[in-house]
């Protein structure tokens, strides 16, 4: 199941200034660091306002969330109109007039958890451990925040859950993301878009390639 996702809004200048006058942030031009606020314990748990000047593109307004995903429990076809009640009850009416549509948003970041189920994870974790795929920091629970990759690999994670299941987690970047999708009509700017990627069985492919990848299990 998916634990947590990223969505970054490409948003107009004026609604861009009416949520940081919202939620109390700086909407000064340029910012591009420590404009951001926590929500402890709520679905949107992280929200992120910055701008940048490209001598490119222009002047573009961004808006970053994080989301803690179990906390909708619904389906994942259910997760688009949850998304927007959830952004309608946070910015109101006036702002989500001017709002993106869920096919513009994109996704930069998403976390897949799951349990495998093993004969015995004690001996096929020790399996693991000697194949030469894994570094210790993908085998300890305690040490996975101490394994990082670029972003052009998914950092792939397991210990054991208990006798007879593996916890595995994969945590995909953007540009592991586009790597793993080809078809490049769901690709954003920075990512994937969400009804590709918050999608079971785009979730079930990159799953087992990872598992056949590690040989997690024997496929």
């Amino acid at each position: 199941m998916i634990k947590s996702i990223d969505l970054l809004h490409y948003l107009s200048e004026d609604t861009y200034k009416k949520i940081c006058h919202q939620l109390n942030l700086s909407n000064a031009d340029h910012k591009t660091k420590n404009n951001y606020i926590c929500l402890e314990g709520q679905k949107i748990c992280r929200i992120d306002m910055f701008n940048i000047l490209y001598k490119q593109f222009g002047h573009i307004w961004f808006m970053s969330l994080h989301i803690d995903f179990p906390q909708f429990d619904c389906a994942y076809e259910a997760f688009e109109p949850e998304l927007y009640k959830a952004y309608h009850e946070l910015f109101g009416k006036e702002i989500m007039a001017d709002f993106p549509t869920y096919d513009q948003i994109t996704c930069g970041y998403i976390e897949f958890s799951e349990l495998v189920q093993v004969e015995n994870a004690d001996k096929r974790l020790a399996q693991l451990h000697g194949s030469g795929k894994f570094v210790p920091e993908q085998l300890e629970r305690s040490l996975w925040n101490k394994y990082k990759r670029p972003h052009n690999t998914i950092e792939f994670c397991l210990c054991k859950k208990d006798d007879t299941h593996l916890l595995t987690l994969a945590r995909c970047h953007s540009t592991a993301l586009k790597q793993r999708v080809k078809d490049k009509i769901f690709h954003g700017p920075v990512g994937i878009r969400p009804m590709k990627i918050v999608n079971k069985e785009t979730e079930q492919e990159i799953m087992a390639w990872l598992y056949k990848k590690y040989g997690v299990i024997y496929i």
